[in-house]
């Protein structure tokens, strides 16, 4: 019996050692396995490179977002005056004299005014060049310019409230006259009494 046994067991071994060396029972594929790991850490690596490339992408977005066209500090300024600009008793004063007598701005010899002048000037009065240009419908930037120059022209001394003694020069280039006397505005309308009045001809 044990004699059997050895012999089939002979057998058995004899038919399936050779399977075992040859690896084809439970052989793993281990080439498959790491082309597996490969394509997976690929796929990591693409996924990832999108991700930084979208980041990227968005960051640069921001950037151009977060930069105006024109300079901050110009656009603050220009609201810093429109908060400050306030139609004031003052003002109402000289645009009635500015309305009323039209003063001129040419003093002897006529020189005109270049686009960086009148570009400068406005650039420095934005609020009232702003209120200006819409207050008496101007279009050119020649005329704002005019307008503020007659309005700085005007001197205005505080009497009393919302009374002045003024004074100003109309501008003719080859003479000039000159103003003086009190103007009062009340209830937003304004009038004025001329005190002194005198005209010099001038070399032109």
């Amino acid at each position: 019996m044990r004699t059997i046994r050895k012999k089939i067991l002979g057998i058995i071994c004899f038919l399936f050692l050779p399977l075992l060396l040859s690896g084809c029972l439970g052989r793993l594929d281990y080439s498959k396995f790491e082309s597996n790991i490969i394509d997976s850490q690929n796929g990591q690596a693409a996924t990832t490179g999108a991700d930084q490339l979208a980041k990227t992408e968005q960051k640069i977005s921001k950037e151009k977002k977060y930069y105006p066209e024109q300079p901050a500090d110009a656009n603050a300024d220009s609201g810093d005056q429109d908060r400050s600009f306030t139609i004031s008793s003052q003002l109402l004063a000289k645009l009635y004299l500015v309305d009323k007598y039209q003063p001129g701005i040419c003093y002897g010899q006529p020189v005109s005014q270049t686009a960086s002048d009148i570009a400068a000037l406005i650039g420095q009065n934005q609020a009232l060049a702003k209120f200006i240009k819409q207050h008496y419908r101007l279009e050119s930037d020649s005329d704002v310019y005019k307008k503020i120059k007659q309005l700085q022209g005007v001197t205005l001394t505080p009497i009393e409230s919302s009374k002045y003694e003024y004074q100003f020069t109309d501008g003719q280039c080859c003479s000039q006259t000159t103003y003086q006397g009190v103007v009062e505005v009340q209830n937003n309308n304004a009038s004025d009494e001329i005190k002194n009045k005198s005209t010099n001809l001038m070399p032109c």
